[in-house]
């Protein structure tokens, strides 16, 4: 939960499961908020295009996953995800104000489907080794209380590889990691703007502003490094990516690519659990970005 000085605030519930044996995973997601963003536009719009809104947004995402009889690591999965929102505030004069664009005065989606993941993973936090792969198909409409048709498909891939010999440290003896993630995403139909997919954040392309670039369809590839425990619970990490959005599919070009280049620290909390405080510093494409969290970006 958090809450300013200007009326502006959040509230999150986040809750994941896992079953003995890993057999069945459930997470479920509610979150409610009014806190401002920024909208650059559709596309690879200029930076200086950005405009100020306020949404008011309630968002359900539950999903569940079971695992294939007789194939370990292999998941089959279900997933609903529901989102209002109600945008409060424009920018007098910008693009949503004019209210041309799908979403501009707020929406109802939901979406469900299907997946299947693949998970090899030794440690969900901080993997040393394995790999991630997950297939999600989502469709919306009034069946599942969608205002608007709309579908959405998510390809994300990530592979963890130990490098040499662990070292001891005093949370216990951690090897050099690299770590790989390629993914794409894309979505058809009556989409509104800010379910559109999107590039930036703490996590896909550090050092880019969240929303800064997003279209019908994104995709993008990162590489981190990471050290050992270096001293006491501290270890340190390295990282690069790429990514373009596009209209459609066939117009992903990467002649401009998005870019991400950066370094950070991490902070083991826990000698048992493999859950890092990470510090990372990045530089995108138009700016410079700092990030405070908990866990791993991917």
């Amino acid at each position: 939960a958090s809450y300013s000085t200007r009326q502006q605030w959040r509230l999150a519930s986040d809750v994941e499961w896992w079953s003995p044996g890993n057999a069945v995973e459930v997470d479920a997601l509610l979150r409610w908020s009014e806190f401002p963003f920024q909208f650059f536009g559709i596309g690879r719009a200029p930076s200086d295009t950005a405009e100020d809104y306020t949404p008011r947004q309630l968002e359900l995402q539950v999903s569940g996953q079971w695992r294939v009889p007789g194939r370990t690591g292999w998941y089959l999965g279900a997933r609903y995800a529901f989102q209002d929102v109600r945008i409060r505030e424009r920018a007098p004069g910008g693009a949503l104000s004019v209210g041309n664009l799908t979403g501009s005065t707020g929406a109802r989606t939901a979406l469900a489907g299907l997946g299947v993941v693949r998970d090899s993973r030794d440690d969900i936090l901080a993997p040393h080794r394995g790999v991630f792969a997950a297939l999600w198909q989502l469709e919306g409409g009034a069946i599942v209380g969608s205002a608007t048709r709309l579908g959405r498909t998510t390809l994300d891939i990530r592979t963890y590889h130990a490098l040499g010999a662990s070292q001891p440290s005093t949370m216990g003896a951690t090897p050099w990691v690299l770590a790989t993630q390629a993914m794409i995403e894309g979505v058809r139909g009556t989409v509104p703007f800010d379910r559109l997919p999107q590039l930036g954040g703490q996590n896909l392309l550090r050092g880019n502003v969240l929303g800064r670039f997003r279209d019908e369809v994104v995709a993008a590839a990162q590489v981190e490094l990471r050290s050992p425990i270096l001293w006491r619970r501290l270890g340190v990490v390295a990282f690069a990516g790429v990514g373009d959005v596009a209209r459609g599919l066939g117009e992903l070009r990467l002649q401009r690519p998005v870019t991400s280049l950066g370094g950070g620290v991490r902070w083991r909390l826990s000698r048992r659990e493999r859950l890092n405080v990470r510090l990372d510093v990045a530089r995108g494409l138009d700016g410079t970005g700092v990030y405070l969290w908990i866990g791993e970006a991917f």
